[in-house]
């Protein structure tokens, strides 16, 4: 069994500066425009974001993929496909869109994008242009990469990333059993019939219960598999008699690598017990806590993530 792991990126790219324009009639009471996010290193990069307000709204359709969330959009005016990964901190877009959508760029000497397995060089590319349908438009730069060995891997095409530097900044709702996303703008009002999760301060992580111990798990949407932990976690919270097995994991950059998988009796997440849950122990970043929670589990809840506000919530199937 080959899991996906897309973007671990690891390096500061932008800072994209988003200036919310316009707000959907989805927030029930209009958000107050947003301050710009504090930018980690000084950046000439910018973006303008705008949701859309009118009869042009409505709800995303995506398509999951081998575990992952994938949808279409409109890049320089040409149709495109694009992924979900909130893992990626940088948005991308694959360097052969460059040149046929007139997308000016420039080099970034000595600079990489870290995947577990290497890394890959990229471009910037200037102010791209990118519609997502029923939900905003927005001008923006990306790190272009070579995307072609990650969707050759996945067997589907994947034309751009979209990542943290947008998604940190609006309201996430995604519903991916039932196939559907919305992208609000930050400080939108929802009103989920559940009680909320609160993240870890301006990160995607909150502690999850893994037969009665705490774990500190980063969401991670480019991630197909239900749980992954560091080898360290493993020790503190896996069984004593649990049975591994080898399956391999596909990067970033079409590598795959082999990871040890097992099974958890019990998890629990919020006021929600999940059982059997599989679980792969590898290396993980230190500033991913214990592991990663991925798609496997997501996608068994309608999520509504304000990283603004530091807010989860998680509305189990058998409640919809």
């Amino acid at each position: 069994m080959v899991q996906i792991s897309a973007m671990r990126v690891s390096v500061i790219l932008l800072t994209a500066v988003l200036a919310l324009s316009v707000f959907p009639a989805r927030a029930q009471t209009a958000p107050s425009p947003q301050p710009a996010a504090p930018a980690a290193a000084p950046s000439r990069y910018s973006a303008t974001i705008t949701h859309y307000l009118d009869e042009r709204w409505k709800p995303l359709r995506i398509e999951m993929v081998r575990g992952v969330a994938l949808f279409k959009v409109t890049l320089g005016g040409h149709d495109a496909w694009m992924m979900l990964d909130n893992g990626a901190d940088r948005s991308l877009i694959d360097t052969k869109l460059l040149t046929p959508l007139g997308i000016r760029s420039e080099t970034r000497e000595g600079r990489v994008i870290r995947t577990p397995t290497g890394a890959l060089p990229y471009r910037v590319a200037l102010a791209v242009p990118l519609v997502i349908p029923g939900q905003l438009e927005i001008g923006m730069p990306m790190a272009a990469v070579d995307l072609s060995a990650f969707a050759s891997a996945l067997g589907h095409p994947v034309d751009a990333v979209l990542g943290a530097d947008l998604l940190n900044h609006v309201v996430l709702a995604l519903d991916a059993g039932r196939g559907l996303l919305e992208l609000m703008p930050a400080g939108a009002k929802v009103d989920p019939a559940v009680q909320p999760i609160a993240l870890a301060k301006g990160k995607p992580q909150f502690e999850v219960i893994v037969d009665g111990k705490p774990v500190l798990l980063t969401i991670d949407l480019g991630f197909s598999g239900a749980l992954s932990l560091s080898p360290e976690a493993w020790a503190r919270v896996g069984p004593s008699d649990a049975k591994t097995e080898t399956r391999l994991s596909t990067h970033a950059d079409g590598q795959a690598t082999s990871i040890d998988h097992a099974s958890l009796p019990v998890v629990r997440i919020g006021e929600v017990e999940r059982r059997n849950v599989g679980v792969d122990i590898r290396p993980i970043p230190a500033r991913d806590g214990d592991g990663w929670i991925g798609m496997g589990l997501m996608s068994q809840f309608a999520m509504v993530m304000d990283m603004t506000a530091g807010t989860l919530w998680l509305i189990p199937r058998e409640m919809r």
